[in-house]
This record gives C-alpha cells, structure tokens and sequence, in this order.
C-alpha cells in the first residue's frame, strides 16, 4: 500500500511540474572600469551556474576586487577584499570541467586549488585561448581542468583594460592591480529558472518512484545527468544509446532534483522531479 501511495504523489507532482528551465542567464558586473555582460550555461554547468547566482543574489560579490591579473592569460576575482582579506564562503561545489565547454578567449570559468573539487566563489576570465585549463581525464586534480559556465557577450574591451593595469606583491599575493579594480556588484539580467509548460500529450519521459528510488524510463537518446539541487552534486551520469532506455537513482532523500539530457539533434532537456 505505501509502495503504491508514494508511486502516485511522484507521479502527480510530476505531471504538475513538467516543464523546461530557462538554459542561459545574462549577467551584469559592474566594476571600476566598467561594465562585463556573461552569459552563463546552465544547460552544460547547472551546478556551477546555480552556485555563482546563488553569490550574486545575496551581494556576495560587492565591494571584492581583480585580485590576481595575469597578461596574456586571464584575469581572476570574487574572494578577496582591498586590503586583500578572503571572504568566507559557501562550501565548495563538484567540478563540472567535463561538460565540453572550453577555456578560451572570452569564457567565464571557476578558481579552484590543486583538488578538482574545491571550487567556491572565485571565478577568472579567460584573455587568451587556455587549452591547457581544460577538462582531460579525472586522473588528477590537474587533468580534471576548471570548469567554464559562461562567456563574455559584452565588455571584452573592459577585461582587456583590465588585464593591461599594472601589478604588485600584495599580502604575499603576487600579480595584484596596483590600484584596485573594484566590483561594485554583479546582478541578473534575466530571471532564471522561468518555468515553461511542455505539452504531456506525448511523453517522452516517464518517472516512477518506489521507496526512495527513482527510476526514469524514455526512449530518447543522448548523455544524460542527475542532479541534487539543493545539495549541488551531480549523483549520476550515463550515456542512453538503445531504443527503450531505464535510468535508476537508489536511496534519494525528499527534495527537489533534475534530470538532464543532451540529445543526439544537439536539443536539451530538463526534467523537474521532486521526491516526496
């Protein structure tokens, strides 16, 4: 009886929650020397994006400065202070450097330490194409590259200026603006997450809940994800190449997730699944 009882919620909230998530957000940094306009993917980096829009959201970034200027390679902010001061973060996020977005000229990406997964706040922009940032293998922390979740649309000639300011030592910080580069916010340009009805009179993907596990049943064919929203971490990826395709997530807790799939015609799809 609970087995059939808990079926049924899922399969409800699901009708009533099918639906496609906006993939791009516009972003706007206002800094000292002008204005950058990103545009950032969630469609290839929804951990990544959610992270950084959950820091611009609450003003994380205000007043943190161009810490670390490097010329002929990329510019870096979002952890420090003036006087060189580290802001306390949120905890660090996976790193999504395999999703086939590259370190070139113009793309936003995420700052981490030697472990691939150690990712917070810090972000740089790319000034020149890096292919050595990006995604190999998951060997090492440096095989792993650095995740890229957007790019520049507008304002390169910004980070160029930026890139060409003089440097210092600073605190034991090396390549620090000699007068600092302040950003006085960054905010949405569009909102995320609108929601948008998909007609349910074919389906193309159907989710059946049994006791904390998940099963997904479609006939479509691409690379697919799962994900915890509320924790950030990527719980499963496969690839789906047969006709008649089954995905299982065992021991899910309740809360929101997202199932995600890149079809072979270059189409995404993003499922909304919340589990009792």
């Amino acid at each position: 009886m609970n087995v059939k009882h808990s079926f049924l919620i899922v399969t409800v909230i699901f009708a009533v929650c099918t639906q496609s998530l906006a993939t791009t957000h516009k972003v706007k940094v206002a800094t000292t020397m002008g204005v950058i306009i990103l545009e950032l993917d969630s469609a290839k980096a929804p951990i990544t994006v959610t992270n950084f829009l959950s820091y611009a959201r609450k003003h994380f970034y205000s007043d943190l400065v161009f810490h670390r200027v490097i010329r002929n390679f990329m510019i870096q902010a979002g952890g420090h202070t003036a006087d060189m001061h580290q802001r306390q973060t949120d905890p660090p996020i996976r790193n999504e450097a395999f999703n086939g977005l590259k370190n070139v000229r113009g793309a936003i990406a995420m700052a981490r330490t030697s472990e691939p997964h150690t990712a917070t706040s810090q972000f740089y922009i790319n000034t020149v194409n890096n292919n050595h940032l990006n995604y190999k293998n998951s060997s090492s922390g440096q095989n792993w590259g650095y995740c890229v979740f957007g790019k520049v649309i507008d304002g390169m000639d910004v980070v160029d200026a930026i890139e060409k300011v003089e440097t210092i030592t600073m605190g034991g910080h090396q390549n620090v603006p000699a007068r600092a580069i302040i950003i006085t916010d960054v905010t949405e340009l569009s909102t995320p997450l609108q929601f948008k009805s998909t007609p349910l009179s074919k389906p193309q993907i159907q989710v059946v809940y049994d006791n904390g596990r998940v099963s997904i049943h479609t006939t479509l064919v691409g690379d697919c994800s799962f994900f915890s929203l509320a924790g950030k971490r990527v719980l499963l990826q496969k690839s789906l190449r047969g006709m008649h395709n089954q995905v299982s997530i065992e021991g899910l807790a309740s809360g929101l997730y997202l199932f995600q799939l890149s079809a072979q015609d270059k189409s995404t799809i993003q499922q909304k699944i919340i589990v009792p």
